[in-house]
C-alpha cells in the first residue's frame, strides 16, 4: 500500500502481467469421470474441475479433449475468444 499527495509522481513497474483467462462451462450432460485436457495436458476429470475449464490463453484457438470411461474420445476445438468470457461446451 502507498499514498501519493498532491503533486507527486509515482512510477510502478509491472513485472507479471497476465490476461485474464476464458472459462468453458463443461455441460452437464458429459459424464463427470471423463478426463480433461487443453491442447493435450491433463487437466483433470469434469468433476475435479467443477465442469469448468479455465483457458489462460484466449487469444489463441485450442483443443479440449475428453476421455470418458466408456472408451469414448472427443475432440472439441475452441475458437480464439475474448480474456474473461463465459462460453459453453456442449456434449459430444
Amino acid at each position: 500500500t502507498f499514498t501519493v499527495e498532491a503533486g507527486e509522481s509515482l512510477e510502478v513497474t509491472v513485472t507479471d502481467l497476465q490476461r485474464k483467462p476464458a472459462t468453458a462451462i463443461l455441460s452437464e450432460d458429459i459424464d463427470p469421470n471423463c478426463s480433461v485436457s487443453l491442447d493435450g495436458i491433463l487437466q483433470g476429470t469434469i468433476q475435479d474441475l467443477g465442469h469448468r475449464l479455465s483457458v489462460t490463453d484466449p487469444d489463441n484457438p485450442h483443443i479440449v479433449e475428453l476421455g470418458c470411461p466408456d472408451g469414448t474420445a472427443t475432440q472439441i476445438p475452441i475458437a480464439q475468444t475474448s480474456p474473461g468470457s463465459v462460453f459453453q461446451l456442449g456434449s459430444p
